[in-house]
């Protein structure tokens, strides 16, 4: 999952979980139940996404696990408002945070509150965001998680810059590569480069700006390739830097070359 290999990441969920159950190994299959959630809200085929989160909450409810259930809701709430129904996930985003809170899972807690940031900023609430992940993404690379860094990094990182704080920003963006590059984390990486390079071009540093907007879509389009399965993800992230590109070559008067990436 963290190396950026959706297809690979469910295809070893499904036999973890079918080995899981056959040997009533309870505890592996809800770990395994929680990360092949997650990855239906970047899954490409709406359909399946929505097949495997209801099956994945029905088994959660027949375990009797709450938390697991709140954050396999979360992930649901999530897609959805990747598919454009934007009240129907807020409902569910806010139903799922709720649960988490009263089951007292402080890891579910943390994973809904991450998801309900994304959201957030979706609908125009970055300052929400931003005190949704306070200190969350030292706490997950403290554990070691760094996928879940990586997703706090650039739901933080932006909102801080969206609110004006664009030097908290780069720094909060900054220390997240740094991160994923040490550890080849490389999911989110093509967005946190481009999100940097976001925020340069917010206090007019252009070249550094288009610097890193490549480096962007250098790494997004190498995932692309690579990783067919999460083609979906890669090329919005790739689609997005070359819009910032578009918008370094507008400002720094290079009109021909900004028409030329609208083509």
């Amino acid at each position: 999952f963290g190396v950026g290999a959706i297809g690979k990441t469910v295809d070893a969920c499904k036999k973890a979980i079918d080995l899981s159950g056959k040997h009533g190994f309870i505890e592996y299959e809800k770990v395994n139940l929680f990360l092949y959630g997650l990855t239906m809200h970047l899954w490409p085929v709406k359909a399946e996404a929505e097949n495997v989160l209801k099956g994945c909450i029905k088994r959660a409810q027949e375990i009797g696990d709450k938390g697991l259930e709140s954050s396999i809701l979360s992930s649901m709430g999530n897609r959805m408002m990747l598919d454009g129904q934007t009240r129907k996930a807020n409902e569910i985003i806010l139903d799922a945070e709720k649960m988490a809170l009263e089951d007292g899972d402080p890891k579910i807690i943390t994973y809904t509150h991450v998801m309900r940031s994304f959201f957030e900023r979706w609908i125009g609430h970055p300052q929400k965001a931003i005190e949704l992940t306070e200190g969350l993404a030292e706490v997950a690379r403290d554990i070691f998680n760094i996928s879940a860094m990586s997703h706090v990094v650039f739901s933080r990182g932006l909102a801080l810059a969206e609110t004006g704080r664009i030097n908290e920003g780069i720094a909060v963006i900054k220390d997240g590569i740094a991160v994923c590059e040490k550890f080849g984390v490389f999911m989110r990486l093509g967005c946190l480069y481009n999100c940097l390079g976001y925020c340069y071009s917010e206090i007019h540093n252009i070249d550094r700006a288009m610097a890193l907007n490549y480096r962007g879509a250098e790494i997004a389009s190498h995932l692309m390739e690579k990783y067919p399965m999460g083609r979906q993800l890669y090329a919005e992230m790739y689609v997005q830097c070359r819009i910032n590109l578009l918008e370094n070559y507008f400002d720094k008067g290079k009109f021909d070359e900004a028409l030329r990436e609208l083509e």
